[in-house]
């Protein structure tokens, strides 16, 4: 399943507009459920969410938007000096919008937010899922993929929903998904076989133009899918489809990897 993102923080040609966030809007929903959204939120957008307001988040729901990705890093222009303490606003801002998926960065910069959210009290939020990114973003290749929380812990708890980042685009997706799945099987293989995991990308499927912007590019987006669908006839990876809304800017591929 291919989903189809749009990054909220300010008036910038890089973030989404009012018109064209209500354009996407009608256009996901006049598709009948084929085109599937999500929201990535960053600086302002994201320290709101932090703070517990999740007005911004319900606002998208509405609109088709049924995935956000908190993006708390300082390169995306979020003060990350008080995470941990932030956690409590997230948790908040989770309960408050139940029916959307709540993406929150896995890596060092961010643990003090996500390792808080895993560990509190009655475990992490029922709707929250993660994206593991070393890079925090900044598009650096990965070099090791962790494992989901309850893989890790041995596989108990709930299967929380996993995605990977980091330098994946075209040319690559086929290595990092054989790196993920090898990951999986050397854990609980039980458990891995029947994981959600999703990769996700956004710079390396922009293209740049003369005027040296850059723009989203469907055709780099199809690449990708074409070196999945090589694996799953070639019958070296089984990608099941998962059911959920989905990630312009970045498109992240979401399934399960077997």
């Amino acid at each position: 399943m291919l989903a189809f993102c749009s990054a909220f923080s300010r008036q910038e040609p890089r973030y989404a507009s009012p018109a064209y966030l209500e354009l996407l809007s009608a256009t996901a929903k006049a598709s009948n459920g084929a085109m599937r959204l999500a929201g990535h939120l960053c600086g302002a957008r994201a320290q709101q969410v932090l703070r517990g307001d999740a007005s911004f988040v319900v606002r998208l729901r509405a609109l088709g938007f049924a995935r956000v990705q908190v993006n708390a890093t300082a390169i995306n222009g979020v003060d990350t000096s008080q995470l941990a303490a932030n956690a409590a606003g997230l948790r908040a801002a989770m309960a408050a919008a139940p029916d959307t998926e709540w993406i929150v960065q896995r890596n060092t910069e961010t643990e003090p937010l996500w390792s808080t959210l895993l560990a509190g009290e009655g475990g992490p939020p029922p709707n929250m899922s993660l994206l593991a990114d070393s890079s925090c973003g900044t598009g650096v290749r990965a070099t090791s993929f962790p494992p989901p929380p309850s893989i890790a812990a041995g596989g108990g708890g709930r299967r929380m929903s996993t995605g990977y980042a980091g330098g994946l685009g075209p040319g690559n997706c086929a290595e990092v998904l054989g790196a993920v799945a090898r990951m999986l099987a050397a854990h609980d293989g039980g458990a891995a076989r029947a994981h959600p995991v999703w990769i996700d990308m956004e710079s390396s499927l922009r293209t740049k133009l003369a005027d040296g912007g850059d723009v989203f590019d469907v055709n780099k987006c199809a690449v990708c899918v074409r070196e999945v669908e090589a694996l799953r006839a070639a019958g070296t990876l089984a990608v099941a489809e998962e059911p959920g809304a989905g990630d312009e800017g970045g498109a992240a591929k979401r399934q399960r990897t077997e």
